[in-house]
């Protein structure tokens, strides 16, 4: 459990015998998935209408690590240092807090720390938060 973060798998049951006659692959990883359990598309294949906000109130970060710390400090319930660190974000201009709904693009993931890259409409700059945040629109 790197960094305090938690890591939860779906699993879904399959009733006996129902996978003898499916197609072998290679073992592979399942697509990452945003909230409602759409899949991330990789940057390199955008989706056209963006994404959107799934959450109310969503921190973002420019850099990675800051955006990694705050959720260092939420998940250790320090309320008053995660307010700090949030409001020192934002007074510097390098967090923002997104709105549910609003409007973001795709610009990079990390996959395996459960993070995306996203652009507000409207705003030249991209910010990190949870991959968990966003939808497809």
């Amino acid at each position: 459990m790197p960094n305090g973060k938690i890591i939860t798998l779906q699993i879904s049951e399959c009733p006996a015998g129902a996978l003898e006659n499916a197609p072998k692959q290679s073992p592979s990883r399942p697509p990452p998935t945003a909230a409602g359990g759409a899949p991330i598309q990789s940057p390199a294949k955008p989706s056209a209408n963006g994404y959107e906000i799934a959450r109310n109130s969503v921190a973002a970060c420019s850099r990675r690590e800051q955006y990694e710390k705050l959720t260092s400090l939420a998940s250790q319930d320090d309320s008053e240092a995660f307010n700090r660190a949030l409001v020192g974000g934002a007074s510097s201009g390098s967090c923002l807090i997104l709105s549910q709904g609003a409007i973001v693009f795709l610009e990079d993931t990390a996959i395996f720390a459960g993070l995306v890259k996203v652009r507000p409409r409207g705003n030249p700059d991209g910010y990190w938060t949870a991959a968990e945040n966003i939808r497809p629109r």
